[in-house]
């Protein structure tokens, strides 16, 4: 891929709703968490609010005996994907739950374990994406010279193609932040 600067990365967290912090005078990158209210509104109230108007519809009596078990079927597909989009937006919270700090010379991984990583360990920065049933769900993933997997990023949209190069794009951001801003890998 190309050259990477900070003003593009930035909007290309801003365009996934990441929560990040950026110091330039120690040239360091703090991720941490993900903003979901519109995945949220998106994946689970849309489909519950659909779903309960088809319900007090139905309720009301306005539609033909034939037509009752279209609308049933009609809410019941909205429940579940309700629920789907409620799966959808919990692995997206545990994709980017912990946070992740870039140092030029290491990662700081804050979770459940502090992990401190250091930029002569990395083996590789590398993307990967996979696609469910309605969109793609792509990593960025860290593996070390001892072969440990780290994941550094997730994310999930509906375009294959951008998702692969937003995710190509952090891998090379982050690698050229490792290596203090230079274009080579780990």
């Amino acid at each position: 891929m190309g050259s990477t600067n900070w003003t593009t990365t930035q909007l290309k967290l801003k365009r996934h709703n990441l929560n990040y912090e950026f110091n330039p005078q120690l040239n360091s990158l703090k991720l941490g968490g993900i903003n979901t209210t519109r995945y949220q509104l998106i994946y689970v109230f849309l489909p519950t609010a659909i779903g309960m108007a088809i319900l007090s519809l139905i309720f009301t009596g306005i539609f033909s005996d034939g037509s009752n078990l279209k609308m049933w079927l009609g809410t019941g597909a909205c429940f579940l994907a309700a629920i789907y989009g409620i799966y959808t937006v919990s692995r997206m919270k545990n994709s980017n739950k912990d946070i992740k700090i870039f140092h030029p010379d290491k990662i700081i991984l804050d979770g459940e374990n502090y992990t401190e990583i250091p930029a002569n360990k990395i083996k590789s920065i590398e993307s990967r994406v996979s696609k469910t049933k309605q969109e793609f769900h792509g990593e960025v993933v860290l593996s070390t010279k001892d072969n440990k997997e780290y994941v550094l990023l997730g994310l999930i949209d509906d375009d294959s193609r951008l998702i692969s190069d937003d995710l190509e794009y952090f891998s090379d951001y982050l690698t050229s932040l490792l290596n203090g801003g230079k274009e080579n890998e780990c």
